[in-house]
């Protein structure tokens, strides 16, 4: 579960903005096409000064040393393995992981993450991961798990709480008692809050951030499914699946996440897992990047904006209105996320000659001056 946990945390760009003295996240920007490099820490930090929950908070994390690297790949949906299955998401953020199988051997294989992006919030829908030798396993999570709110301040907070049930078919008589299947439920309960807000001292720079503080909770329970109904495992059946009381207790960890302001972050700036039973950081990591000269603060445009693209399917033209005068550029990606048509936009009403475009599915973005996607619309064109 805590490998889980970090990947939901590992995500996207964020734009904050100054309210009353504190950092506050109103949006979420991402670029397609961006890779991410982290560094790892998981020696010498126990003794790490987390600081307190509040305002105006200084974190020391300068002489951190690296353990290993690891790379992120922020993808177009319509790029990823698991498309079809995930029609709303808004981005993918593709890695790779390894494991190894019933023999031993070492296996690799990409892993995705399915993203959906609203006005009020952002959520992973889904995963998905292909092995080595293609094939493809597709996790569409019924319970959507909320990465964040928007606009998120000090003492925002949100709650997740679910469950779910797994069963394998066994058809294995044990103590002449025929176990037909094992079943087993997890609930969870996730609490985020950002509790403080400040500066970041990481080894490339200095970064002004929110931190936020999620309090996972899951339990598990174990039962066989015998003698007609679900029941609770026979000792016997306990040794057999190899789950026992210490399997089934209750599990709590809790995480710090980082976000930033600056440009040059495209995911959360850092993370940290605290130990369960000390509350002291036992692994941590932070982008390998290197702060911009100043904070851009340029999320509010992106919040107060409000931009119309329409018709959908178009056949000629793609009209782009806003509410006040833009001044920006758009570009147009095919399905394979490539740049197939750019230009630029400086009045409120524009219309994007399509017409050289053969019918199908594209992507549109539009861009402020400065760079920050605006908004993000698939459409068809259709003769």
């Amino acid at each position: 579960m805590k490998n889980l946990s970090l990947v939901l945390v590992l995500l996207f760009t964020f734009t904050f903005i100054r309210l009353s003295g504190q950092t506050q996240i109103e949006s979420v920007n991402y670029t397609f096409g961006d890779t991410i490099t982290f560094q790892q820490v998981s020696q010498n930090i126990s003794n790490l000064d987390l600081g307190l929950p509040g305002g105006n908070q200084t974190w020391d994390f300068s002489a951190l040393t690296a353990d290993s690297t690891f790379e992120y790949y922020i993808i177009d949906p319509s790029e990823s393995f698991a498309q079809d299955s995930f029609p709303t998401a808004t981005l993918v953020i593709r890695g790779s992981d390894t494991d190894s199988d019933t023999s031993g051997n070492l296996m690799v294989f990409d892993t995705e993450d399915y993203i959906l992006v609203s006005e009020d919030q952002m959520k992973t829908i889904g995963s998905a991961n292909r092995d080595e030798n293609g094939q493809l396993e597709v996790d569409v999570w019924g319970d959507e798990f909320t990465n964040l709110i928007f606009p998120a301040s000090l003492d925002s907070s949100w709650v997740m709480e679910g469950t779910f049930f797994e069963s394998d078919e066994e058809g294995l008589i044990i103590d002449s008692i025929m176990l037909d299947s094992l079943g087993v439920t997890t609930s969870y309960s996730i609490k985020s809050l950002v509790d403080a807000w400040g500066v970041l001292i990481l080894p490339q720079g200095d970064f002004d951030v929110v931190r936020v503080k999620s309090v996972y909770e899951f339990g598990i329970e174990v039962l066989g499914f015998y003698n007609g109904s679900w029941q609770p495992l026979t000792p016997a059946m306990e040794e057999y699946s190899g789950l026992g009381s210490e399997d089934t207790a209750t599990e709590t960890y809790s995480q710090y996440e980082f976000w930033t302001n600056n440009e040059t972050s495209v995911l959360n700036l850092a993370y940290i897992e605290l130990n369960d039973s000390t509350g002291n950081p036992e692994y941590i990591d932070f982008q390998d990047i290197a702060p911009a000269p100043a904070p851009l603060n340029i999320g509010v445009l992106a919040n107060k904006t409000s931009i119309s693209i329409y018709p959908n399917p178009v056949s000629d033209y793609l009209n782009v209105s806003s509410e006040q005068q833009l001044e920006g550029r758009f570009k147009i990606f095919d399905l394979q996320a490539k740049v197939i048509l750019s230009g630029s936009i400086n009045s409120s009403s524009t219309g994007i000659q399509v017409s050289s475009l053969k019918n199908g599915q594209y992507m549109v973005q539009i861009l402020n001056d400065a760079g920050l996607i605006l908004v993000m619309s698939r459409f068809n064109i259709i003769r």
